[in-house]
């Protein structure tokens, strides 16, 4: 078994030539992809941090106009979250 183990870490450890070419154009791609899940994580953890505040602030700017109706609209907002 540990002869097995030796055998297989020594031949992933020697350097085989490769014949290929890798162009630029590879390299755009994989760095292209990598942008891209990187910003829509961005911008999935920014969606869910950015709509409860703006919720909020939607509230307290419609209690600060009008207290009797911003009363109203949050009874109707949380009746809507709440569901049937």
């Amino acid at each position: 078994m540990n002869l097995r183990v030796f055998l297989c870490c020594t031949l992933l450890l020697v350097a085989v030539p490769c014949h290929a070419y890798v162009g630029p154009g590879m390299g755009a791609g994989v760095l292209a992809a990598i942008a891209g899940i990187l910003v829509s994580i961005f911008a999935a953890i920014l969606a869910i941090v950015y709509y409860p505040i703006k919720r909020a602030m939607k509230k307290k700017k419609a209690r600060e106009e009008d207290p009797q109706d911003s009363q109203e609209e949050t009874e109707a907002v949380e009746a809507e979250q709440s569901g049937p």
